[in-house]
């Protein structure tokens, strides 16, 4: 009985295997099926846009003769004057008129009596070559002729009644710089212009110039392998209309690479004989990117094909699993609705006990202590400018200012404690001052036979984001490798941090980045734990996944770390191998933070606007304005609103600054709206000691353009009037 499931199971499996390569084989006879239809579509249209082309020009040409040869015959017999007056002195009046008044590549134009002798203009051009010769009909012959110098010319000659000859010379170079050299085909492709007897009059090389299209190219680069081109030739010289694809080479390139070319062909009608007019293409310019596209339609439908074999290939475990599924599922569904209860609950209490204890002080303290920080930070970063770096007084001011930020920091951990609903605030982070303060927590919750090791070479590399979000996607993932390394083996953490290129990471993790950035901040963290299989590499960000324990574990955090790094524009990949470790990929884009001098040079504009500052804090205004002072930027520090409404009566600003708190009883945000539809073009900002609410309802009803967070800046200012022009810009 065995026996025969076995043979049952291995006709079904070579029955599976020749309908995929039935499958296989029909897919791939219609994608080839299809590429040939397209491509020769492609081709065919490129074709009939280039005989377009060579109309349009053998029309214009056709035009610009015809033109010319009116003005011959206006000189030689126009109604300006009789038979009888045509003598001389009437025909050089007439000529200088026309050479004052004539708009177009004329080079000459030459009166001759009836001996030949000049009488009128100067012989400039001695010709030496004349190409071809026909007649335009009412006396007026047409040639093209080259002069010692090698310059072409078109030629109009015509005698007077009176015998004088009248020869006008058009510079055939003027002309094809002008109009011809302008029309672009393709990337490489050129026109050329040729006699009815294949001399080249019109071409990109000059050097071609007056060389006959096959022997005179055969002799000149010594060549003998024009076939193709020769059989094109016959069919130009005989008038025809067409387009050909031909062997040839590439004249101006000094190795002469033979390439395939696609040429369309018209006559340009000269009196009793023409011209021919040429577009020439490079073949593969137009077949390469057909080429590539179907290539990638080719890999995608062979993807496809892929996903539907393993579509059917785990059918039917997936439906031998159902009955199993299903009762996980209900399991999972009534855990998501007691933890989502829960959660709500936890939140609603922990919020209100925050708001009950620090709802009523931490505005006072924010406040107090920003004001302090303030003129700290600001005259500690003037000191690191004016001091040497290799100073033991750089070192001091350097200490000084570090430990600022770190309180900046505490205060804002504190203000953080009371917000709720609010948005989430992204500012510039420093990657390397990010891990600093990240690996504290790291190392407080690392267990003793877990050794770390970081390694980051960043410097001024940075990112826009939410610190705290970010501390916790890092300290989540060190805290699942302490979990996987367990408490029965020496463990080891890498945290290595660097920045690389996009192309870099793509081809690493066989994925796409977005285009906006070429580089991203790289946070690595690997360990030698437990490691996972494919399978559960697959999972491990679906939420409520986890491979621990019932009770040890809900399976949000990597979910909920993945959304965080989504949202910050960035991608976390992971690989792994089982007893291996695991080794978690975070990038993010990356940005460098800028000193104040690089922002000024790259807006220079900043320089030519006028600030007005409102702070009841005197030392937070002396500040301001010696760093405003300093980058030789006007402004105006005022301590109430009506010191700044008098400020505002008697100069024009274009920035304004307002502190969130101006008195007791007096908001920023108020002073703002009283003076919003008096000065509606004045950008508002609003120093803030932390982003309520009513901050940012401020923003969405235009009451406040900005807000900054203290403590400020001349730098951090700067930094946010730059934004609000690159807005305004886009």
């Amino acid at each position: 009985m065995k026996k025969k499931k076995t043979i049952k199971k291995r006709i079904w499996t070579y029955v599976g295997i020749l309908l995929a390569i039935c499958l296989l084989g029909g897919l791939s006879f219609t994608v080839w099926s299809v590429w040939r239809e397209y491509s020769q579509s492609i081709l065919d249209m490129q074709k009939e846009q280039m005989s377009n082309t060579v109309d349009s020009i053998a029309a214009s040409l056709e035009h610009e003769i015809t033109t010319y040869a009116a003005d011959v015959e206006q000189l030689c017999s126009g109604a300006a004057y009789s038979e009888e007056q045509q003598n001389p002195d009437n025909m050089k009046f007439e000529i200088s008129q026309y050479l004052v008044n004539r708009k177009g590549y004329v080079d000459e134009v030459t009166l001759r009596d009836k001996e030949g002798n000049i009488i009128y203009g100067q012989e400039k051009h001695h010709f030496t070559d004349t190409y071809k010769m026909c007649s335009l009909g009412n006396g007026i012959t047409f040639s093209e002729q080259m002069d010692k110098e090698n310059r072409l010319y078109f030629v109009f000659t015509k005698k007077t009644e009176s015998g004088m000859q009248v020869e006008l010379d058009v510079s055939v170079r003027k002309y094809y710089d002008d109009i011809i050299s302008n029309i672009k085909i393709g990337t490489n492709g050129y026109v050329v212009v040729k006699t009815s007897n294949g001399v080249i009059v019109m071409h990109p090389e000059e050097e071609q110039w007056g060389m006959n299209v096959i022997e005179g190219r055969e002799a000149f680069y010594q060549v003998d392998e024009l076939e193709s081109l020769e059989l094109m030739t016959e069919k130009q010289m005989a008038g025809e209309t067409g387009v050909a694809e031909y062997d040839s080479y590439w004249w101006g390139n000094p190795s002469l690479p033979k390439v395939r070319k696609i040429s369309a062909y018209t006559p340009a009608y000269v009196g009793d004989d023409y011209l021919v007019v040429s577009a020439v293409i490079d073949y593969d310019e137009v077949y390469n990117p057909i080429f590539a596209g179907f290539t990638k339609i080719g890999v995608i439908f062979s993807g496809f094909f892929l996903v539907i074999l393993c579509f059917l290939g785990v059918f039917s475990y997936l439906a031998f699993q159902k009955k199993k599924n299903q009762e996980e599922i209900e399991y999972l569904r009534d855990l998501n609705q007691v933890l989502e209860e829960t959660k709500q609950s936890e939140e609603v209490i922990t919020h209100q006990q925050r708001l009950q204890i620090m709802g009523t002080m931490t505005g006072g303290i924010a406040h107090e202590f920003n004001n302090m920080l303030t003129p700290i930070m600001g005259y500690a970063d003037m000191l690191l400018d004016m001091l040497p770096e290799e100073s033991i007084e750089y070192d001091y001011v350097h200490e000084i200012f570090e430990a600022s930020d770190r309180a900046k920091d505490v205060i804002q951990q504190i203000s953080s404690l009371s917000r709720k609903n609010m948005e989430t605030v992204f500012s510039f982070i420093s990657v390397k001052k990010l891990l600093k303060r990240t690996m504290k927590m790291v190392n407080s919750v690392c267990p003793v036979n877990v050794h770390i090791d970081l390694d980051e070479q960043f410097s001024r590399e940075g990112f826009l984001g939410n610190e705290t979000q970010m501390k916790q996607v890092i300290l989540n993932l060190c805290v699942n490798a302490f979990h996987a390394i367990g408490k029965d083996q020496e463990g080891k953490l890498s945290i290595f941090g660097t920045v690389e290129e996009r192309e870099q990471i793509e081809d690493r993790h066989k994925i796409t980045l977005a285009n906006e950035w070429n580089s991203y901040i790289c946070i690595r963290i690997s360990d030698n734990g437990s490691g996972m299989s494919q399978e559960t590499m697959e999972q491990i960000f679906t939420p409520f996944f986890t491979t621990k324990k019932t009770g040890k574990g809900t399976g949000l955090g990597l979910s909920v770390a993945e959304q965080i790094i989504h949202s910050h524009k960035g991608y976390i990949c992971v690989t792994s191998r089982l007893s291996e470790g695991s080794t978690f990929y975070i990038y993010l884009p990356g940005q460098e933070d800028r000193p104040m001098e690089q922002i000024e040079a790259e807006h220079p504009t900043v320089r030519a606007k006028r600030v007005l500052v409102v702070d009841d804090n005197e030392k937070i205004l002396e500040l301001l304005r010696k760093e405003f002072e300093r980058i030789k930027i006007e402004i105006t520090a005022t301590e109430t609103p009506g010191e700044a409404k008098e400020a505002l009566e008697n100069f024009t600003y274009q920035f304004i600054l307002i502190d969130q708190t101006l008195g007791e009883n007096y908001s920023g945000i108020n002073f703002a709206m009283s003076i919003q539809n008096q000065y509606p073009d004045m950008i508002r900002i609003l120093m803030v000691d932390q982003v309520k609410k009513e901050v940012i309802e401020a923003i969405q009803q235009n009451s406040i353009d900005a807000y900054v967070e203290k403590p400020v800046s001349a730098a951090s200012i700067l930094e946010k009037i730059r934004s609000l022009n690159e807005e305004d810009a886009m």
